[in-house]
């Protein structure tokens, strides 16, 4: 795997939480920082499955048309 450098700035005290974090759980600050990211996500991930979820019900319950009607129409508005 190829590895890319990230550089953020941080205030000094939310840094060294971070580190003390790190230090107590016995990992690296650069494997914590990891870690902590991608749970986060992990955790937008599964916010944007809801979403996503919760606009196909809307569309269904909303009678939008489905593939092929919406390609007919389309073609007609082309030929138009």
């Amino acid at each position: 795997m190829a590895v890319a450098r990230m550089t953020v700035d941080v205030p000094q005290e939310f840094k060294n939480q971070i580190k003390a974090h790190a230090a107590l759980l016995g990992i690296k600050l650069k494997d914590y920082v990891i870690s902590a990211l991608e749970a986060r996500m992990s955790h937008d991930e599964e916010l944007e499955d809801k979403h996503l979820a919760q606009l196909v019900d809307k569309v269904k319950k909303e009678g939008f048309v489905g593939k092929e009607k919406s390609e007919s129409l389309l073609s007609k508005m082309k030929d138009a």
